[in-house]
């Protein structure tokens, strides 16, 4: 059996060509290679792996001081995007979402990164289908952002969550009232049921008479809602409606039009003149 050395994901034996490893080893550029060369003192034209036992532990000793920790750049990366997601943080809620991470401009660019930035999206989403079951991949999204974005408002701005919670609660305590719970709407970030200095437009004064709640729910309020074996009652969840989708809404707005048509007074019938 050959001797084999792993180190960043990919195996080394005696009779591989160092030099054409290259753009085969994840994070290795031409930069890396001009390194380990002058440390080996060897120019690109000789191979540094020989079938020597003194030089192929040479070469095992030197390469290894490249990654003493982790032998694997990409496990280590993934490891780093995880914990900013963990922490709930701006760059982490970036990573889950599949955009650029510093700064960069959306309008005309970072279509390749939201093919490429897949790591974090399909993590979540595994997770989520063990916890709530095989649902649509859209409405996964929504709940985690959701979720997402209501942590970060308890954690940034505590006292806007708690202003929509003292409310929500009061509004609960009508037992003939029904209620609305927005997670659409809360994932793409428009969220209501606090004071502001601003004067209110129509939109929302509307969405206010119709007691809908975007805000204020404690941490994993989602499983609590659509878990069918949750400890709700069976008049509480008839009082309840989540909105997941943009299609409920849509085709309320159609009913609506169809019934503005058919309101429409029929047009009176001309008399016929004796001409015709």
């Amino acid at each position: 059996m050959k001797e084999f050395f792993q180190l960043n994901g990919y195996i080394f034996t005696k009779d591989t060509e160092f030099i054409n490893t290259k753009k085969k080893i994840f994070g290795w550029n031409d930069y890396t290679y001009k390194i380990i060369y002058n440390r080996f003192e060897k120019f690109y034209s000789e191979n540094l792996i020989s079938y020597k036992d003194t030089e192929w532990k040479k070469f095992k000793s030197i390469l290894s001081t490249f990654f003493p920790k982790s032998r694997s750049l990409k496990n280590r990366m993934d490891t780093n995007i995880f914990f900013l997601d963990f922490l709930n943080t701006y760059r982490g809620l970036r990573h889950s979402k599949g955009l650029p991470v510093r700064g960069q401009r959306t309008w005309t660019n970072a279509w390749s990164v939201y093919r490429s930035n897949l790591n974090l999206r399909k993590f979540k989403l595994e997770i989520a289908k063990r916890i709530y079951g095989n649902m649509p991949t859209p409405s996964l999204t929504t709940i985690y952002l959701a979720e997402q974005i209501n942590y970060i408002w308890k954690l940034q701005w505590k006292r806007e969550w708690l202003q929509a919670r003292s409310k929500r609660l009061k509004l609960m305590q009508n037992e003939h009232a029904m209620f609305k719970i927005d997670i659409n709407s809360m994932s793409k970030g428009y969220i209501d049921g606090f004071d502001k200095k601003k004067e209110i437009t129509k939109k929302k004064k509307a969405q206010a008479k119709k007691n809908t709640f975007t805000l204020g729910f404690e941490p994993g309020f989602t499983l609590f809602y659509l878990r069918p074996n949750n400890s709700l009652s069976a008049k509480e969840r008839n009082k309840i409606k989540i909105v997941l989708n943009e299609e409920e809404n849509k085709v309320k707005i159609l009913q609506k039009k169809k019934k503005v048509v058919l309101k429409k007074k029929p047009e009176k019938k001309k008399k016929n003149s004796s001409w015709e």
